[in-house]
């Protein structure tokens, strides 16, 4: 009987396939649907600006889910002044199945 090996290669080789491209897009609508349904809302731009996008990235899939509203970043992150966090994105896409990892 012979012995299994396993491809040191295995994690990177997968991230290139059209199916894990595909599973990043469904996973990535639902974490979309998720921040802009509890996306804060007054005037309804931050939830409209809410969108998701997957790219090929060399032999790689990255998906990111952004927010375009000029507000995004203090309704995310807050500010000094004494806007709390909501961390709508953060959380949406934990919700989704995301793992998060920092890039700093």
């Amino acid at each position: 009987m012979g012995s299994f090996k396993k491809n040191p290669r295995v994690e990177e080789e997968l991230q290139g396939e059209l199916s894990m491209g595909l599973m990043l897009k469904e996973r990535l609508e639902v974490a979309e649907n998720i921040a802009q349904s509890t996306a804060p809302v007054d005037s309804g731009a931050y939830r409209d600006g809410i969108s998701g996008v997957v790219l090929e990235v060399g032999s790689r899939w990255v998906g990111r889910l952004n927010a375009f509203d000029f507000k995004s970043h203090w309704i995310e992150f807050g500010t000094a002044t004494g806007f709390a966090a909501r961390a709508t994105l953060r959380q949406a896409c934990e919700r989704a199945g995301f793992y998060i990892r920092s890039t700093r």
